[in-house]
């Protein structure tokens, strides 16, 4: 078993390029908040469902985006209607938070942009 330790630390709230190079060469990692575990598994799963902002800003390069917003109920389709303020709404997929959804964390290379009214 060979194990690589990468120490990501930084005060300025950049994040270095080790980040990167962690997800990219673990099998396992870890995400440290000021000594304090907040995440440890397969790099993908903590990328794909990462358990809070800290994680999920933390992973990917660009990091991900957020946007302040309010769930005000449920789709057709068993998603979340969230509302970004506005009078913009979005439908998200049902992710277990429901009412307690209050940022959306966007990635880009989730992002397209499409003709009005598609």
């Amino acid at each position: 078993m060979k194990t690589l330790c990468v120490y990501c630390g930084s005060n300025s709230g950049s994040k270095p390029a080790y980040a990167e190079r962690a997800k990219a060469l673990g099998t396992r990692i870890a995400v440290f908040n000021q000594g304090v575990v907040e995440q440890m598994g397969p790099p993908v799963a903590l990328y794909e469902a990462p358990q809070n902002r800290f994680v999920a800003s933390f992973l990917g390069s660009p990091t991900m985006n957020f946007i302040d917003c309010t769930a005000v109920g449920a789709t057709d389709d068993k998603g979340t209607l969230v509302d970004l303020g506005q009078g913009h709404r979005l439908s998200v997929p049902a992710n277990g938070h429901g009412a307690a959804i209050d940022t959306l964390g966007i990635r880009p290379e989730h992002v397209a942009l499409v003709e009005k009214g598609q």
